[in-house]
């Protein structure tokens, strides 16, 4: 889940202001630490650091980051981690890896031992005795290179500036550096761009099998991922959750961020009112992504207040991304009530989490999923909620647009 942006020039233009801005973009990707390295005729500079990108990288964008040609980084942390912070460097080249590699024996050193030495075959061949699912992206004086999976699970883009090349994660990177998107990248492609040009290899020819997620939470709504728009699949699923859930109320709210298009799509196909249900503190990040269970309930009570004059006396849809461990759900729906809400209809907009997993995102042991240990009258008691309804896996489908997901988490992909 975390975000990469890599940065190749070959004229006098400064590579870390690109890569801050771009990291700004991926900052939902992760905000357990960020760095950010460039090189130059002198060698490398770089900075890590704990938090989001705004707490290490001031105003003035660090002058002492030189040079034309960069790697920026921003963290999730899993549970499981066998990766440092990142960017990565050694003997002139900087390194960055989305995702985990499971392998016993896999080193770092080795990794960039088969990059520094690149040849294609080789590199192909020792890229496949690597287990886990990862991209990475490596930039030196001399070349770019950049890998996606070879199931195409995580994203990964490809966009060009003036002069520069520039890889990241997700396409709403390059908005914030006024880059042109050029296309996505296929799954197992090796992308290489060096002064001469530029060239592709590929291990697979298969169609990528993009994390559901990523539509239904992870990336940001301004996205597109292999062709659909991340805004449009939540709006339609949305549109699919009250065909599959209708409910009468007075009005449709969603729980931010990643609720609200949902809750819009919500309220088009029922022609129930859509209103703002809260005000959101923006100076709080994404508190899924935060580690402990304390950390992620208190955000939410600090960074959700809802608007009162809104919601008193009123029956009223809840529309949310998805629900893991049901805490964060029941604090929103109790807090709703305590400001005069009459009734709290909760509608999720992705089926139920029956699975842990962290191929992707850090979906907790199947011990603490509510969905897993209680029935949908069960929930309804647990979180003070009047009626609760899940999108299903087709309706899923069709609002996203493609069957063909990376799904292991809803459980039901192997009995399709």
């Amino acid at each position: 889940m975390s975000g990469i942006f890599g940065y190749f020039s070959t004229k006098d233009i400064s590579a870390f202001q690109e890569i801050y801005f771009g990291l700004y973009a991926l900052q939902h990707r992760g905000q357990q630490s960020v760095g950010i390295a460039t090189i130059h005729e002198e060698g490398i500079d770089k900075h890590i650091g704990e938090g989001q990108v705004k707490r290490h990288f001031a105003k003035n964008l660090h002058d002492d980051l030189r040079g034309n040609k960069g790697l920026g980084y921003v963290k999730y942390q899993f549970r499981i981690n066998n990766l440092p912070d990142m960017p990565l460097e050694r003997e002139g080249g900087l390194l960055a890896i989305d995702g985990v590699i499971t392998n016993d024996d896999f080193s770092i050193d080795e990794l960039f031992d088969n990059i520094e030495s690149f040849d294609v075959k080789t590199f192909h061949q020792y890229i496949q005795t690597l287990k886990g699912t990862f991209n990475l992206v490596y930039v030196s004086n001399e070349r770019l290179i950049a890998y996606r999976d070879i199931d195409g699970i995580k994203p990964l883009c490809i966009g060009y500036a003036k002069d520069a090349a520039i890889i990241a994660t997700e396409s709403c990177a390059f908005e914030a550096t006024s880059t042109r998107f050029v296309r996505d990248m296929q799954p197992g492609e090796l992308f290489v761009h060096t002064i001469q040009g530029q060239t592709s290899y590929y291990l697979s020819n298969e169609e990528p099998k993009v994390c559901a997620f990523e539509y239904v939470y992870t990336a940001r709504p301004d996205s597109v991922i292999d062709g659909i728009s991340v805004y449009d699949a939540r709006y339609r699923m949305g549109q699919q959750l009250f065909e599959e859930a209708p409910v009468d109320a007075d009005i449709v709210i969603g729980a931010p961020d990643s609720g609200i298009i949902a809750a819009l799509g919500y309220s088009n196909a029922s022609g129930i009112e859509y209103q703002q249900g809260f005000i959101r503190n923006n100076y709080i990040g994404r508190t899924f992504i935060e580690i402990s269970q304390a950390e992620r309930e208190r955000g939410v009570t600090i960074k959700l207040t809802p608007i009162r004059v809104n919601i008193a006396n009123k029956d009223i849809i809840l529309v949310d991304d998805s629900i893991v461990r049901g805490t964060t759900i029941k604090r929103i729906v109790t807090n709703l009530k305590e400001k005069g809400a009459n009734k709290v209809h909760v509608r999720i907009a992705a089926p139920e989490l029956l699975r842990s997993n962290n191929v992707t995102v850090d979906i907790p042991d199947e011990e603490d999923l509510i969905s897993v240990n209680h029935s949908i009258e069960e929930m309804v008691d647990i979180i003070g909620c009047d009626s609760l309804a899940f999108l299903s896996l087709a309706g899923m489908h069709k609002g996203i647009g493609t069957k063909n997901l990376y799904q292991a988490y809803f459980f039901e992909e192997e009995s399709e």
